[in-house]
């Protein structure tokens, strides 16, 4: 990462939620931190709130959310 990225993460108002992990996408290690979907149906046991939206599966887009996004139900 260059340190203008570095430093632009560092001071993006989120950057207390972000984790920046540095490595191959395909190194199996990395992936292992990673753990999205897990978190994301881990969240849905405390956030009944929200569910998956699976409707956007079924556009014609580009998605790394393999169950959809999350959709605020009440």
């Amino acid at each position: 990462m260059t340190p203008e990225c570095d430093a632009a993460a560092r001071s993006h108002p989120l950057a207390r939620r972000i984790q920046l992990i540095q490595g191959s996408s395909i190194d199996p290690e990395i992936i292992a931190r990673v753990h999205a979907m897990t978190d994301r149906h881990q969240y849905l046991k405390t956030h009944l709130e929200f569910e998956f939206d699976k409707q956007i599966d079924h556009k014609p887009l580009i998605s790394v959310a393999p169950d959809g996004y999350l959709r605020r139900v009440a």
